[in-house]
């Protein structure tokens, strides 16, 4: 599944990976790793923003937030603790640039539905990209070509 495939899939939707909690965006971020990326899930967290110490680096590139600094679409944007009292925030960048950018949450605002949501980088800690992995990129890439 492409990234532009699961925002259209996702979008207005509640998706709770976990069955607990309802609808949080760490459920948004798991699902993503499954049917996007299609990597093992990292470590359970007690808040979004400790994903940015526990994502798995042998399938992750951290990327720190820098003032000049833009994610890529499909890039796992972190927010620190400073967020939501404490507990952080995690998103799929959509589109944006060094001042704004556009992604795609589910519980910001609280109890939201998933939806593109505008944010500053005000507390983003930084964003997770994905380490291709040639074999899959391949199989990516002729399921792409079979769809067109």
């Amino acid at each position: 599944m492409t990234v532009q495939q699961f925002f259209i899939k996702w979008n207005g939707k509640l998706l709770d990976f976990d069955g607990s909690y309802g609808g949080q965006c760490v459920d948004l971020y798991r699902q993503y790793c499954q049917e996007v990326l299609q990597v093992p899930q990292s470590p359970p967290v007690n808040g979004a923003a400790e994903i940015w110490n526990t994502y798995l680096p042998e399938f992750f590139e951290a990327i720190p937030n820098t003032p000049t600094g833009v994610p890529r679409k499909g890039d796992i944007v972190i927010w620190d603790r400073k967020l939501n009292g404490g507990i952080g925030h995690v998103a799929i960048f959509s589109e944006g640039n060094a001042k704004e950018f556009t992604s795609f949450d589910q519980n910001f605002p609280v109890g939201s539905n998933c939806h593109f949501q505008k944010h500053s980088y005000k507390y983003v800690l930084g964003w997770l990209r994905h380490r291709v992995d040639l074999e899959v990129f391949k199989k990516k890439l002729i399921d792409i070509i079979n769809e067109l």
